[in-house]
Formats: structure tokens, C-alpha cells, sequence
């Protein structure tokens, strides 16, 4: 798996695996995709403010966008090599 996106509460997640972009069957709520976002943070000491957080963990990156009017969403990426 080399991404993960999920376009909002409510929305399906998708992955993306080997170029391909499926749809999965699984979707978070409002407090869940909070909860993921909120983990980088805690784990990289970056602040979250409405916009655009980045993050990353590892060879995990996140790019997240924060806002209470639409719902946060969040791409989580796999750095290769």
C-alpha cells in the first residue's frame, strides 16, 4: 500500500496499491479521522491549526486539511527507498 486517502467523515477510503485506486468498504467518522490526525501530531509535536497540517513519522507522511465548516480529510503517504 503506498497511500491512503480519505476524503472526508463519512466517506469510503480509497488505497492506492501498486498504481492501482481502489475503493474500500470502510469509512470514519467525524472523531475518527480527528483521532488519526491528532496521533501525527502527538507523535511529531506539530500543532494543529485549521489549513493544512503535515506531518511525518517515519517513512509515514501525512497532508491533512482541517476544517470544522467541510470535515478534515487526510492523505497518508509511504515514503519509498
Amino acid at each position: 500500500i503506498n497511500m491512503i486517502e480519505c476524503p472526508g467523515p463519512g466517506k469510503l477510503i480509497l488505497v492506492r496499491s501498486l498504481g492501482n485506486i481502489k475503493a474500500t468498504k470502510i469509512s470514519l467518522n467525524e472523531q475518527e479521522v480527528k483521532e488519526i490526525i491528532e496521533n501525527f501530531s502527538q507523535q511529531t509535536r506539530i500543532p494543529i491549526i485549521t489549513g493544512i497540517f503535515k506531518a511525518a513519522v517515519g517513512n509515514i507522511l501525512i497532508t491533512a486539511i482541517i476544517s470544522e465548516f467541510v470535515g478534515s480529510r487526510f492523505i497518508i503517504t509511504r515514503k519509498l527507498g
